[in-house]
């Protein structure tokens, strides 16, 4: 099967060497373009699988691109990039759609490796086929799914709760990744629904599980600040954890560090009155986004949440033990919970436990499950627990 091809266009030639450096590696074909003028002689060829545009071009702008990709009825799927603020990059890519142009998500500059590859990953499992009416569809199939991952406590070795992580078991895709269909709900203003049928689901089940197990579990799950900033949030979640029976304290609404929290209008008011209200806030990924120190300040956290490019090699780079253990220490100065992400080895384990992480979360433990399995997992672990303490 031949490689996918990619074309970048951008007249930054640090960003367009390194977008195309990555994307090579993924095993893309890649063309790297530096003007619009150069588009018509690519298309030539025929349309690319997937096209790479910055919105800043020194020849007009990237929207005029998206009008001359429109006019010759272009089939690539289109991912746009900008160091513009965000509601630039989800306008425009709302005018693609507009325009009948496949937007297969946005990526904000600066942009780490790791955001790079996931949204290639997605590219090339996905073939560019998914699009914003199979995201409508499926809310309203209601056919997404929830997967959850244990959080242990690492001295007490008990269950304190789980993530929620959405899944797509998609009709010809098979079980399609959040990597895969998230980028293109948040570039075409479909998260926030999908956040909320998240919350609805998670609480219930979280509910649900508590009840039959007799245990005061948690429930943690993923919130986009363009959500929490939406005026009707709070009182949609407040809602949401009445329906389902939970009390707010045994929920965590998790916002990334990735995203600019504090350039979001109305997050701040937002996450106040959820902590109000006996909601748990905490900054997931923490030491890879725009800016964790002013983040821990500012924002009513209550948990952070350790990021694996750090936990992950604990054991063999002094450096991010370092990281890590500093970071656990610090958290605990400002007050908060510590969550250590990716941990995948009883020495990673023993490890963050003796540095005083509060929880563990990663395959050492279990992947993430869905929750018929998960609830078989649970009864698994209380069993050996208690047969360990006996």
């Amino acid at each position: 099967m031949p490689s996918p091809r990619l074309f970048v266009l951008d007249d930054d030639p640090v960003l367009r060497d390194f977008v195309s450096m990555v994307a090579q590696k993924c095993d893309f074909d890649v063309t790297a373009l530096t003007r619009p003028s150069e588009l018509p002689d690519a298309l030539a060829q025929g349309d690319p699988d997937v096209i790479f545009l910055d919105l800043k071009l020194g020849e007009g702008t990237g929207v005029d691109v998206l009008e001359t990709l429109a006019g010759r009825s272009c089939r690539s799927e289109v991912v746009l990039m900008s160091g513009c603020d965000q509601r630039v990059l989800s306008s425009s890519a709302r005018i693609g759609e507009d325009l009948g142009l496949r937007i297969g998500g946005t990526l904000p500059k600066p942009f780490k490796t790791s955001q790079l590859k996931t949204m290639l990953s997605g590219i090339t499992h996905t073939g560019g086929a998914l699009t914003v009416e199979d995201i409508d569809e499926a809310i309203q199939r209601d056919a997404f799914c929830l997967f959850y991952q244990p959080q242990i406590d690492p001295v007490a070795g008990t269950v304190h709760g789980a993530e929620a992580l959405i899944r797509w078991p998609h009709a010809s895709k098979g079980m399609v990744g959040p990597g895969d269909f998230i980028p293109l709900a948040e570039s075409s203003g479909r998260i926030s629904e999908m956040t909320y049928w998240v919350m609805r689901t998670g609480f219930s089940w979280c509910a649900a599980l508590s009840a039959r197990t007799g245990n005061r579990l948690r429930i943690s799950v993923n919130v986009p600040p363009t959500s929490v900033g939406l005026p009707d949030f709070v009182s949609r979640t407040v809602a949401m954890a009445e329906a389902s029976g939970l009390e707010p304290e045994t929920i965590v609404l998790e916002l990334t560090e990735s995203s600019p929290l504090t350039d979001t209008p109305g997050v701040m008011a937002a996450l106040s009155r959820l902590r109000i209200a006996g909601f748990d806030l905490a900054l997931d990924d923490f030491g890879t986004g725009y800016s964790s120190l002013v983040g821990l300040h500012r924002m009513p956290f209550s948990e952070l949440k350790i990021d694996r490019s750090f936990v992950g090699k604990i054991d063999k780079d002094p450096d991010a033990r370092k990281i890590v253990e500093a970071t656990i220490s610090l958290a605990h100065v400002l007050g908060l919970r510590t969550v250590a992400e990716g941990v995948e080895d009883a020495r990673g384990v023993e490890m963050v436990r003796d540095m005083g992480c509060d929880l563990i979360q990663g395959f050492h433990y279990s992947r993430p499950l869905p929750a018929e399995r998960f609830d078989t997992w649970f009864t698994d672990w209380r069993t050996e627990t208690a047969n360990a303490a006996a």
